[in-house]
């Protein structure tokens, strides 16, 4: 059943233009907006709804706080909004290309006349998750020390020979290849061909990082992919890579993707250049300035040769002339004749010196001779002593009649028997009449 209506006329009999209306009724945009929300609002099944996709489109309103971005699939996509009440609670980081859960309601915006989604809750699947995953590991690997930059080490200034790893089909080795022939045409390149990209390529680094630390004269390596989605790149986020990098032998030099893409691989690198061509120019040495520096050098050096030598020459020439060098022989039989007569004046020197302590050391001499006991026993005195004890006999009370003594004389020793002993002066033994003071009482006789 259809109905006809005109514009601008009364209902009747159909005219010419009339035009058949489905339903018989003309809707508003509201109304049907409205219409169409309330349906919506009616089906259980849309009001508690959750949706896979990646997100496209981010935004966050920097007044309100409020998140609008899309959900895309291959084939369709639907506008989101999480107002700030629920962004507030949200625990990522959303970013493009992050695939997601998103929980909430749908509805209809009437401004814009289409549905969209309002989330509540938010929830990392796939990328979504690999990213909260490499989160993981670089905190667990950071606190390890993997990516500290006191344990970075220096790119030899002068490498032997430089390896590189990477794909020999890739534009990183060609760009690393034309760095050396304009900077460094003098250092050795050795490549080792690793696939940077799909199922295998870490085992594929791996082995290449292997043999290439391994080769003898390989100072530094660089470790080189060209640019790519976020996907062909994550394959130098492996945990293993990652730790073979930090535990080469030689320093390395990562350059993988683009400036704005960040790996592991990278941060556990001793060095990370934007490009494959900053990691030639820090691997290589820039061999044309070295020669201008050393030419410089080389000017420096013969400047100061030269004027060294001239130095030489003046020093040279005005000892030629110099008047000692004029009559060598004139001032030489000057100066002989001077030493022979210093000569002459140390000499007296020394035996006015030496005479006066050659004096007392005779007078010395002659006292020490003065006091020899030899000296008095070759007068006519004697030495007694005890011949039992050895003892010297100072005192008539030292002997006894009856003992032997022995008598040292200048020439030698008698051995004798006191018969008597008479206290008394020696000297006065004869003067003095028997029985007197000085002679003393006679025990017995000498025999």
């Amino acid at each position: 059943m259809s109905t006809t209506a005109e514009p601008g006329a009364a209902a009747g009999a159909p005219s010419p233009w009339s035009v058949a209306l489905p339903g018989g009724r003309v809707w508003t945009v509201s109304q049907l907006t409205e219409k169409i929300r309330s349906r919506l609002a009616t089906d259980l099944s849309l009001q508690q709804v959750a949706v896979a996709g990646e997100v496209t489109g981010f935004k966050a309103h920097s007044a309100s706080g409020h998140l609008y971005f899309s959900l895309k699939d291959s084939a369709s996509r639907i506008p989101c909004v999480m107002w700030r009440s629920h962004a507030q609670r949200l625990a990522l980081r959303v970013q493009d290309g992050d695939q997601v859960v998103a929980t909430g309601y749908v509805d209809v915006y009437p401004p814009g006349g289409a549905y969209q989604l309002y989330v509540q809750g938010l929830y990392p699947v796939g990328r979504g998750l690999l990213h909260a995953r490499l989160q993981a590991l670089y905190r667990r690997l950071s606190s390890e020390g993997l990516f500290d930059p006191a344990r970075k080490r220096p790119v030899p200034k002068w490498p032997k020979s430089v390896g590189v790893v990477t794909s020999l089909d890739g534009a990183a080795l060609r760009d690393i290849r034309a760095t050396f022939r304009r900077r460094s045409p003098a250092t050795p390149l050795i490549v080792c061909p690793a696939r940077v990209q799909g199922e295998g390529s870490v085992e594929s680094v791996l082995s290449a990082l292997q043999r290439i630390t391994r080769f003898p004269g390989v100072d530094v390596v660089i470790l080189a992919r060209g640019g790519g989605a976020a996907d062909d790149l994550w394959v130098f986020n492996d945990e293993r890579l990652v730790r073979a990098v930090a535990a080469s032998p030689v320093p390395v030099v990562c350059a993988i993707g683009h400036e704005i893409d960040v790996t592991l691989v990278e941060l556990a690198a001793d060095v990370r250049a934007s490009t494959p061509t900053a990691a030639a120019e820090l691997a290589g040495p820039d061999e044309a300035a070295a020669a201008g520096s050393l030419q410089q050098y080389r000017w420096r050096l013969d400047r100061a040769i030269r004027r060294h030598v001239g130095l030489s020459r003046e020093q040279v020439e005005r000892l030629a002339r110099h008047r000692l060098l004029q009559q060598p022989q004139r001032w030489l039989a000057t100066y002989r004749q001077q030493v022979d007569e210093l000569r002459a004046r140390a000499d007296w020197q020394m035996r006015r010196r030496l005479e006066a302590p050659r004096l007392a050391l005779a007078r010395l001499g002659e006292r020490l001779a003065a006091t020899n006991p030899l000296q008095l026993l070759a007068r006519g005195y004697a030495l007694a002593e005890n011949e039992t004890t050895a003892r010297r006999i100072r005192s008539v009370a030292d002997a006894s009649p009856g003992q032997r003594v022995r008598l040292w004389v200048a020439d030698g020793s008698l051995g004798c028997e006191v018969r008597e002993r008479t206290p008394g002066v020696p000297w006065r033994r004869a003067a003095d009449p028997p029985g007197s003071a000085g002679a003393g009482p006679r025990e017995g006789e000498a025999r």
